[in-house]
């Protein structure tokens, strides 16, 4: 899934060292040499879909609107997350900011896929009754460099407007690391309702990681743990690599553009999930605007205020 970026390699010619009356040869007598100049060959570097892999911001600016929370970024805006799963193909989340008529709106818009061409050239595209999304580009030559291209997202509802733009797109930080954030959950233990709980929670966090054979993880997948202080609902999780055959009650935890999914599964058999948003391109931030369980474990209607979690 990850290939090395490939490189210019330039053929040099030999350089004849040697007395300016002696030619290239030791000797007392002089003598003339012809030789033809040796060519410089130089290669065209060749496309590595995998240079596209992980979060990019298309245009606009983090981070995107995010409910109940002022003022909303009225900006257009579109982040992705690439995945090049096999050979020259591609696939990406879209994730979308923009003043509609219904007001400023923003999330998951689609997923598009399309190939890379040899000449490192791509082209991504998907369609629906209600809307048709298309971005074209070119592979950067070493990652995480910039590149160029062109996008088209066209509403057929007419909620919101169409978008024709060209854009350099950006590379937002994976969601790597160790992030820290206290939130204060509510609980219910025994159908009796549980005094709030200010909890630490504290995720280490690796976007993109390489499972084993039998994984279907890709750059937009995360995997890690959590460890969480103060509630005696439970202590630690894991958010696993996911692997084949896929279960539909499989956590998934993933990035979407700007959007962050968190599903681990804890120490008390339930299943936590944060829902939130990348606040900045280093991903420095994340504002955790959702906090719910499966309702498997110890407790029972799970939720918190937003929170953010910090990266330390």
């Amino acid at each position: 899934m990850f290939t090395q970026q490939s490189r210019m390699r330039t053929a040099l010619a030999a350089l004849c060292l040697g007395p300016v009356l002696n030619g290239c040869s030791a000797g007392t007598t002089a003598s003339t040499t012809t030789s033809t100049p040796a060519s410089t060959t130089t290669s065209t570097p060749v496309a590595v879909p995998a240079n596209l892999n992980g979060n990019w911001l298309l245009t606009g600016s983090l981070p995107f609107t995010i409910a109940g929370r002022n003022p909303p970024n009225s900006t257009f805006g579109v982040a992705m997350t690439i995945s090049n799963s096999k050979g020259n193909e591609l696939s990406a989340y879209v994730d979308r900011n923009e003043a509609c008529s219904n007001g400023v709106t923003s999330g998951f818009l689609a997923e598009v896929s399309g190939t890379v061409a040899s000449d490192g050239t791509f082209s991504m595209t998907n369609s629906s009754a209600s809307f048709s999304a298309t971005a074209t580009g070119t592979v950067p030559a070493t990652p995480p460099s910039s590149w160029t291209g062109h996008l088209d997202i066209k509403d057929n509802t007419g909620a919101c407007a169409s978008q024709s733009l060209d854009f350099t797109a950006v590379r937002i930080a994976d969601v790597t690391g160790t992030y820290n954030g206290s939130a204060i959950l509510n609980s219910v233990i025994g159908g009796t309702v549980q005094a709030p709980q200010t909890t630490l929670l504290t995720f280490t966090l690796q976007q993109g990681a390489i499972g084993p054979a039998n994984s279907i993880s890709g750059p937009a997948d995360i995997s890690g743990n959590v460890v969480a202080q103060g509630t005696t609902c439970f202590a630690t999780g894991n958010l696993p690599i996911r692997t084949l055959p896929p279960l539909a009650s499989d956590p998934i935890s993933e990035v979407l553009g700007s959007l962050v999914q968190l599903q681990s599964i804890m120490n008390d058999g339930s299943v936590l999930s944060l829902s939130g948003r990348i606040m900045d391109m280093s991903s420095s931030t994340i504002y955790v605007t959702s906090v719910s369980s499966n309702n498997a474990g110890r407790c029972t209607s799970l939720s918190a205020a937003p929170f953010m979690l910090t990266k330390q």
